[in-house]
């Protein structure tokens, strides 16, 4: 039987798993996402049922807009404040 400690050792390791999963799908790394959702946390109340800050934000970075868009509406961002609610890994797991 594990120890509390190990237990809570073995779920930190597999909620990092699921962050570096998901930072892999979406082509982005964890300073890269961070930097995305403070861009977006900004002005959270701004949502235009787009993804219209995403976008800028993603094009000033240097990022290919069209495999992103993609892969964000993949993971449920389907506009900005989805992205914000949907993609922080805080909230994640």
């Amino acid at each position: 039987m594990l120890s509390d400690e190990e237990r809570r050792a073995a779920k930190n390791a597999y909620k990092q798993r699921a962050r570096d999963e998901m930072w892999d799908r979406l082509g982005l790394d964890a300073g890269q996402l961070a930097d995305l959702l403070d861009h977006l946390d900004e002005d959270a109340d701004g949502c235009d049922g787009e993804l219209t800050r995403t976008r800028e934000w993603a094009l000033d970075a240097g990022l290919g807009w069209p495999p992103l868009e993609e892969r964000l509406r993949e993971l449920g961002g389907g506009c900005d404040c989805e992205v914000l609610a949907n993609l922080d890994p805080a909230a994640w797991l």
